[in-house]
């Protein structure tokens, strides 16, 4: 709700456009969350895109908002002065610099009651580019119906979202497998552990800490980096249920 009223402050309307080029984090999941309370239209974007291929993506969506990872620092830099529709920007992770605001510091001053957007089910709430076609990619519209639904198939489709779940996700948020299984675990009351990258330790001493019942792990070959970590026999991972 803080994130969602902030959004409304600084002229976030119903309709518009948000664009987030961000690793996987939570702040990315709460931008979705914040963005489907008061109808605005997010807009995930691949972090490999190229300089040339993000300005045209966030001006072809004309997304009034942007936030992006400190890591991506440069390539903002590179485009910020031709993005034709963004009037704000955010940076999640390290300090403020001179164009944009820091996340932590974005969201700190808000009111937390809800926003009170009237929300219908056939409104737009996402703009998920394609992959696999000629020419330049299509921004596929997504509603809060789609959404909703989509997430619950996933769940009546999965033995491992239910409240008691805990799972390790590696894919990535920009695409849509990553994306609507966070959705649908979430909304059944499970846990979510969001990785950006693969250590194999790192996913043992997770699986054994948390207690995690489920592991997505790309490409599959990583799982044989994983069950060659000496001494994994001497791991404790009984809580494990799937693996994918």
């Amino acid at each position: 709700n803080c994130f969602a009223n902030r959004l409304l402050e600084g002229g976030i309307n119903k309709g518009d456009a948000i664009g987030y080029v961000l690793y996987n984090c939570n702040e990315a999941i709460e931008l979705l969350y914040a963005c489907l309370k008061i109808g605005a239209i997010a807009v995930p974007l691949n972090t490999r895109l190229s300089a040339k291929e993000l300005k045209w993506s966030i001006n072809y969506t004309q997304s009034k908002l942007l936030f992006f990872s400190e890591s991506l620092l440069d390539v903002i830099i590179e485009i910020k002065n031709e993005l034709e529709y963004v009037e704000n920007m955010v940076m999640v992770g390290g300090s403020s610099v001179d164009f944009a605001n820091n996340f932590n510091h974005y969201c700190s001053e808000a009111r937390i009651d809800e926003p009170g957007v009237k929300i219908n089910s056939e409104d737009y709430a996402l703009y998920k580019f394609t992959g696999g076609t000629t020419g330049q990619p299509k921004a596929a519209i997504h509603t809060q119906y789609n959404l909703m639904v989509t997430s619950i198939i996933a769940q009546l489709s999965s033995s491992y979202t239910d409240p008691n779940s805990t799972a390790i996700y590696q894919l990535p948020l920009f695409h849509m497998s990553g994306l609507i299984k966070t959705l649908s675990l979430l909304s059944a009351g499970g846990t979510v552990i969001l990785l950006d990258s693969i250590n194999p330790i790192e996913i043992l001493d997770l699986i054994e800490k948390e207690k995690v019942t489920y592991a997505i792990v790309m490409p599959p070959q990583m799982w044989n980096r994983i069950l060659e970590v000496p001494n994994i026999n001497d791991r404790d991972l009984s809580s494990l249920k799937t693996i994918a």
